[in-house]
């Protein structure tokens, strides 16, 4: 955290327990977190980007090569960070993985980032917050939505002209006119209420697929805000081409 920098009051969750079977051998030995690019591993600078933003505690889940990350990163000093780690077993997917920590949480909201993402040092967690605060009726959840030519491959997100969610993945649940088709980047912010309508500790299950479309379905408000700034899915040994190329570049 810079110094005489006000913390962000609220949680975030770093998921970092995947396969990364897509980069393929690049993954074979090392867990994707710990994919190199432009000489840094992807955890490096995501941990990077956290403390400059204002958080000063994470918790990192793990599954996959797990000792590898935990050796990497430690306790979080390095960052600025107190780290913290929770451990899965048996692979939770994204909700699984927010639900295992809900007892561990100390705000309202908390943050989740997907960690083979690469995200613009522009990007302000501090105004998605207050995006997500603002929010009347109150919003289950905020997601942080791009313009994108690979929308549908991803899961296209529709929303209407006040940004609120209304077609997701396909599925139409707020009767309003859809303004714009965009793509998730994989950072959003939740209220923790939210995790009550979830699954008990322990269930696998994906916060996509079931909890987002179930919320829809009994009215909850999903929120988003548009970034155009930096963002790549390092997903693929393409994109993670692509991305070494971009960050050599700046």
């Amino acid at each position: 955290m810079v110094e005489g920098q006000v913390p962000i009051a609220a949680d975030v969750l770093l998921l970092a327990a995947g396969f990364g079977t897509r980069l393929g051998k690049l993954t074979a030995e090392i867990p994707k977190p710990l994919v190199q690019v432009a000489g840094r591993a992807l955890v490096d600078r995501n941990l990077e980007l956290l403390g400059r933003a204002g958080f000063r505690r994470v918790i990192l889940n793990l599954h996959y090569r797990a000792e590898q990350i935990q050796n990497f990163v430690g306790d979080g000093s390095a960052w600025g960070l107190c780290v913290e780690y929770s451990h899965e077993p048996v692979l939770l997917d994204t909700g699984g993985a927010i639900k295992q920590i809900q007892s561990r949480l100390k705000f309202d909201n908390l943050f989740t980032v997907n960690s083979d993402i690469i995200l613009g040092s522009d990007f302000s967690f501090r105004k998605l917050l207050a995006h997500h605060r603002s929010q009347e009726p109150s919003a289950a959840a905020t997601l942080v939505l791009r313009e994108d030519p690979e929308a549908e491959a991803f899961g296209a997100v529709g929303v209407d002209a006040a940004g609120r969610i209304c077609r997701f993945l396909g599925t139409t649940y707020v009767d309003h006119p859809v303004r714009a088709t965009l793509m998730y980047t994989g950072v959003q912010v939740l209220s923790t209420s939210l995790l009550d309508q979830m699954p008990p500790a322990g269930s696998i299950f994906s916060i996509t697929k079931d909890t987002y479309p179930s919320a829809l379905a009994a009215g909850a408000v999903l929120s988003s805000i548009r970034y155009q700034g930096l963002w790549n899915d390092v997903g693929t040994p393409e994109r993670l081409a692509e991305a070494e190329q971009i960050l050599r570049n700046r």
